[in-house]
């Protein structure tokens, strides 16, 4: 898998409702079961769309006049949010002390790639990447 393959942009040029100028909130879940190539092999050429409200909405883009921000979800402790890890699989509902366990933290475009590419793949590289980039 090339790094290029998935981007920000190839992901707007993919769902063709891209919110430029309005103002707006776009979210993303993992793939649940990409599709394969004629020689059997996994291609990952976009992210799955959901409503950013949703508890599966793991990262998101929010537009308003004319800019981007990037967020994906993370702990109170600032890890983030793996929806395969021990010890954080099922927990999107989880609340302590009357406050959710996982929040939306604001992060750089390339931290946020990595997130989407680790979503995509199931690859804990990607995850690692995007950690590197929030510290």
């Amino acid at each position: 898998m090339s790094e290029k393959e998935i981007t920000v942009t190839s992901i707007k040029k993919k769902n063709n409702n891209e919110p430029s100028n309005n103002d707006g909130e776009v979210g993303y879940t993992y793939l649940e079961s990409p599709s394969k190539d004629e020689n059997g092999h996994y291609v990952y050429n976009g992210a799955k769309e959901i409503e950013p409200s949703s508890e599966k909405c793991y990262a998101k883009i929010s537009y308003s006049n004319s800019r981007e921000r990037y967020f994906i979800k993370t702990g109170r402790d600032g890890k983030i949010f793996n929806p395969w890890g021990m010890y954080s699989e099922g927990t999107e509902k989880s609340h302590v002390r009357n406050e959710p366990n996982w929040k939306f933290a604001t992060v750089s475009k390339k931290c946020f790639e990595y997130y989407i590419k680790f979503l995509q793949s199931r690859n804990s590289g990607w995850l690692v990447s995007a950690e590197r980039e929030v510290a």
